[in-house]
Protein backbone atom coordinates (compact mmCIF):
# COMPACT_ATOMS: atom_id res chain seq x y z
CA UNK A 1 0.00 0.00 0.00
CA UNK A 2 1.20 3.33 -0.48
CA UNK A 3 -0.05 7.26 -0.03
CA UNK A 4 1.28 10.56 -1.52
CA UNK A 5 0.96 13.48 -0.47
CA UNK A 6 1.92 16.98 -1.82
CA UNK A 7 3.23 19.56 0.07
CA UNK A 8 3.66 22.36 -2.74
CA UNK A 9 4.30 25.07 0.13
CA UNK A 10 7.44 22.49 0.19
CA UNK A 11 8.03 21.78 -2.54
CA UNK A 12 7.64 18.12 -2.08
CA UNK A 13 5.68 15.40 -2.61
CA UNK A 14 6.29 12.69 -0.31
CA UNK A 15 5.33 9.17 -0.24
CA UNK A 16 4.80 6.61 2.13
CA UNK A 17 4.74 2.81 1.35
CA UNK A 18 3.55 0.19 3.93
CA UNK A 19 3.02 -3.78 3.29
CA UNK A 20 4.51 -5.57 0.59
CA UNK A 21 6.30 -3.36 -1.39
CA UNK A 22 7.43 -5.10 -4.65
CA UNK A 23 8.48 -2.86 -8.54
CA UNK A 24 5.47 -3.14 -9.99
CA UNK A 25 3.52 -1.54 -6.34
CA UNK A 26 6.55 1.24 -6.82
CA UNK A 27 6.12 1.58 -10.68
CA UNK A 28 2.07 2.24 -9.90
CA UNK A 29 3.12 4.76 -7.02
CA UNK A 30 5.17 7.15 -9.11
CA UNK A 31 2.83 6.78 -12.16
CA UNK A 32 -0.28 7.34 -9.75
CA UNK A 33 1.94 10.69 -8.92
CA UNK A 34 2.91 11.80 -12.42
CA UNK A 35 -0.51 11.66 -13.27
CA UNK A 36 -2.03 13.27 -10.84
CA UNK A 37 -3.71 17.08 -11.38
CA UNK A 38 -1.37 18.03 -8.09
CA UNK A 39 1.89 16.61 -9.97
CA UNK A 40 4.19 19.14 -9.96
CA UNK A 41 7.36 18.62 -11.96
CA UNK A 42 9.46 21.03 -9.79
CA UNK A 43 8.67 18.67 -6.83
CA UNK A 44 11.42 17.07 -4.77
CA UNK A 45 10.24 13.64 -3.69
CA UNK A 46 10.79 11.55 -0.98
CA UNK A 47 9.77 7.74 -0.40
CA UNK A 48 9.44 6.95 3.01
CA UNK A 49 9.74 2.88 2.80
CA UNK A 50 10.38 2.22 6.59
CA UNK A 51 6.89 0.49 6.75
CA UNK A 52 7.29 -1.61 3.82
CA UNK A 53 8.66 -5.55 3.18
CA UNK A 54 10.66 -4.97 0.15
CA UNK A 55 10.07 -7.81 -2.45
CA UNK A 56 12.41 -6.92 -5.33
CA UNK A 57 15.44 -8.06 -7.25
CA UNK A 58 17.44 -6.09 -9.93
CA UNK A 59 15.27 -7.57 -12.80
CA UNK A 60 11.98 -6.49 -11.58
CA UNK A 61 13.50 -2.95 -10.60
CA UNK A 62 15.04 -2.87 -13.88
CA UNK A 63 12.13 -3.61 -15.45
CA UNK A 64 9.76 -1.38 -14.41
CA UNK A 65 12.30 1.57 -14.51
CA UNK A 66 12.48 0.69 -18.50
CA UNK A 67 8.97 0.84 -18.56
CA UNK A 68 8.95 4.46 -17.45
CA UNK A 69 10.76 6.12 -19.97
CA UNK A 70 7.98 7.93 -21.53
CA UNK A 71 7.16 9.17 -17.92
CA UNK A 72 10.38 10.46 -17.07
CA UNK A 73 9.86 13.04 -20.08
CA UNK A 74 7.78 14.78 -17.35
CA UNK A 75 10.19 15.30 -15.04
CA UNK A 76 13.66 18.14 -15.23
CA UNK A 77 16.84 17.12 -15.53
CA UNK A 78 18.58 16.24 -12.04
CA UNK A 79 14.79 15.62 -10.79
CA UNK A 80 15.68 15.04 -6.66
CA UNK A 81 14.85 11.97 -5.05
CA UNK A 82 15.28 10.94 -1.45
CA UNK A 83 14.41 7.09 -0.15
CA UNK A 84 14.26 6.97 3.16
CA UNK A 85 14.98 3.13 5.05
CA UNK A 86 15.39 1.44 7.92
CA UNK A 87 16.82 -2.15 7.32
CA UNK A 88 19.16 -3.15 5.07
CA UNK A 89 17.22 -4.99 2.62
CA UNK A 90 15.77 -1.85 2.34
CA UNK A 91 18.48 0.05 2.03
CA UNK A 92 20.08 -2.47 -0.36
CA UNK A 93 16.81 -2.32 -3.02
CA UNK A 94 17.29 0.98 -2.78
CA UNK A 95 20.75 1.25 -3.60
CA UNK A 96 19.96 -0.49 -6.44
CA UNK A 97 17.05 1.39 -7.58
CA UNK A 98 19.27 4.49 -6.97
CA UNK A 99 22.16 3.26 -9.30
CA UNK A 100 19.20 2.20 -12.08
CA UNK A 101 17.60 5.58 -11.95
CA UNK A 102 20.91 7.08 -12.43
CA UNK A 103 21.44 5.33 -15.29
CA UNK A 104 18.04 5.36 -17.39
CA UNK A 105 16.48 8.39 -15.66
CA UNK A 106 16.83 11.90 -14.69
CA UNK A 107 16.02 11.17 -10.88
CA UNK A 108 18.81 11.59 -9.10
CA UNK A 109 18.03 9.65 -5.94
CA UNK A 110 19.81 9.69 -2.13
CA UNK A 111 19.10 6.99 0.06
CA UNK A 112 18.86 7.73 3.69
CA UNK A 113 18.82 6.25 6.95
CA UNK A 114 16.92 8.37 9.30
CA UNK A 115 14.39 11.38 8.84
CA UNK A 116 17.78 13.87 10.06
CA UNK A 117 19.53 12.86 7.07
CA UNK A 118 16.14 13.23 4.87
CA UNK A 119 15.55 16.57 6.31
CA UNK A 120 19.05 17.66 5.48
CA UNK A 121 19.06 16.19 1.83
CA UNK A 122 16.23 18.07 1.45
CA UNK A 123 17.28 21.03 2.80
CA UNK A 124 14.30 21.06 5.45
CA UNK A 125 14.26 21.22 9.41
CA UNK A 126 14.56 18.27 11.46
CA UNK A 127 10.78 19.11 13.30
CA UNK A 128 9.42 19.95 9.91
CA UNK A 129 10.46 16.60 8.72
CA UNK A 130 9.65 15.05 11.88
CA UNK A 131 6.02 16.41 11.36
CA UNK A 132 5.35 15.04 7.82
CA UNK A 133 7.10 11.84 8.78
CA UNK A 134 4.01 11.66 10.95
CA UNK A 135 1.54 13.02 9.07
CA UNK A 136 2.14 10.58 6.48
CA UNK A 137 2.10 7.53 9.10
CA UNK A 138 -1.65 8.21 9.39
CA UNK A 139 -2.32 7.24 6.04
CA UNK A 140 -1.11 4.07 6.35
CA UNK A 141 -3.18 1.79 4.67
CA UNK A 142 -4.61 4.08 1.95
CA UNK A 143 -3.36 3.68 -1.55
CA UNK A 144 -3.73 6.12 -4.88
CA UNK A 145 -4.91 9.64 -5.04
CA UNK A 146 -2.68 12.07 -3.71
CA UNK A 147 -3.99 14.27 -1.11
CA UNK A 148 -3.54 17.88 -1.49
Amino acid sequence: MYAWKVHADLGLALCRFDGQLTASVGRRAFIDHVENSSFDPSHRLLWDIRAAEVIADFSSIFGAVQTLAAVFQRLPQDCQAVFLVETGMQYGMARMLEQILDFASPIRARVVTSPAEAARALNLSEPVMAALLDQAAGTAGREGPLQG
